[in-house]
């Protein structure tokens, strides 16, 4: 992972910091739009089962903007790379097709979202993943359960 890729950010998830101690490690995904950043706060194993992930997008580029028209998908199109077992996991969707996730949309300038998905878990033992926002390069964060 590169160095501009993780920051360190005490309180920046405010609603999902509720409780911690210390600051959170937080990994910036490489966005080629000035002024946008995409944020992960965590992956984590959660009591219903599933991985999820929890971030946050901010746009301060001038101009209104959405995940869609970066990647090509909106949050949906996210994806959990597991590279120790080779496997690709996509974001759990109902019986409708409609994904548990939210925060995406158009996000106006100088505007910050919430953003959440939710995935199938990994097998034990798996300590990291890839999440991929379709044409930006992956991200490495580690799985906390």
């Amino acid at each position: 992972m590169r160095r501009d890729q993780r920051i360190i950010a005490a309180g920046v998830f405010g609603l999902f910091a509720i409780g911690a101690a210390a600051a959170e490690e937080v990994y910036r995904v490489p966005v080629d739009l000035q002024g946008v950043t995409i944020e992960v706060a965590e992956l984590k194993l959660t009591d219903d089962g599933y991985i999820t992930m929890r971030g946050r997008f901010k746009n301060e580029s001038g101009q209104s903007t959405s995940l869609f028209s970066l990647t090509d998908s909106d949050l949906d199109g996210v994806t959990l790379l597991d590279m120790t077992n080779r496997r690709k996991h996509m974001v759990v969707k109902d019986s409708s097709g409609k994904c548990f996730c939210g925060g995406g949309g158009v996000v106006g300038n100088g505007e910050s979202r919430q953003i959440w998905a939710k995935f199938a878990p990994p097998p034990d033992g798996v300590t990291k993943m890839s999440v991929s926002f379709g044409r930006i390069e992956p991200v490495v964060v580690p799985v906390s359960r």
